[in-house]
């Protein structure tokens, strides 16, 4: 069976803790799942042709209002990976990356910042979309970022939004299997607190109410759909 990588950008405990999420929401075998860091691979990715699909994850305290070096090489690799029409999901920080490869831009607007547990959306479009299949019209779900995407290209098709952040998920067009979700489908409510926890002192130290913070995750997700959808959208079962 082909793999199905997740490319990650967060290290240390977080890159651990990243990973379980990841196999608990999945529930694939662990010859079959598949974690490369993009932080620490130096540019040594999996062979396109091994690939069911790819997830790209979230960012860590990396933004793409910056550059980074690893940036070139591995936008080249996801670019193979498109023109191969291999399944792509980008969350949160993958999402943000999927847009600027195809000529959206990245923005830090405070406005549109969010943490905790957020109410989503779904365009007419998301409704019929395989991706959120069984998901409810209007969702609940994690979201933790600073940056946004904005200006996608007329080909990508808009499939979910909410009050804070317009572009909540897009799809590259009407036929392709990929996919950039601003949220974190991958995360309950325990593993945004364990997360939380672990960036407490930033938090703290920029004069956040810690407790206030934790609040804001204590909503149930329903999400849980979108992921099983991408697996049976990687693996050719729609």
């Amino acid at each position: 069976m082909k793999k199905l990588v997740v490319a990650q950008f967060r290290t240390g405990v977080l890159e651990q803790n990243e990973q379980a999420a990841f196999r608990s929401s999945l529930g694939l075998p662990d010859d079959t799942l598949q974690f490369i860091n993009i932080l620490t691979t130096a540019d040594e990715y999996p062979e396109p042709s091994t690939l069911a699909g790819i997830i790209v994850a979230g960012s860590g305290d990396n933004s793409l209002t910056n550059d980074h070096a690893w940036f070139d090489p591995f936008s080249s690799y996801i670019r193979e990976v498109l023109e191969r029409d291999i399944p792509y999901l980008g969350i949160c920080f993958g999402h943000q990356l999927l847009a600027k490869i195809i000529g959206a831009r990245v923005v830090r607007d405070p406005a549109q910042r969010e943490l905790g547990t957020v109410s989503i959306t779904l365009t007419p479009s998301g409704v019929r979309d395989p991706l959120f299949t069984g998901v409810n019209p209007t969702f609940y779900t994690i979201a933790g970022h600073n940056d946004s995407v904005v200006d996608l290209p007329q080909n990508t098709v808009a499939l979910a939004t909410n009050e804070t952040c317009s572009m909540q998920a897009f799809r590259m067009s009407d036929q392709s299997t990929v996919y950039g979700v601003q949220f974190h489908p991958e995360l309950t409510e325990r593993d945004y607190r364990e997360r939380l926890l672990q960036y407490r002192t930033h938090y703290e130290d920029h004069g956040s109410d810690f407790d206030e913070l934790l609040a804001r995750g204590r909503m149930p997700t329903n999400d849980d759909r979108v992921l099983k959808n991408f697996l049976q959208l990687a693996y050719g079962k729609f």
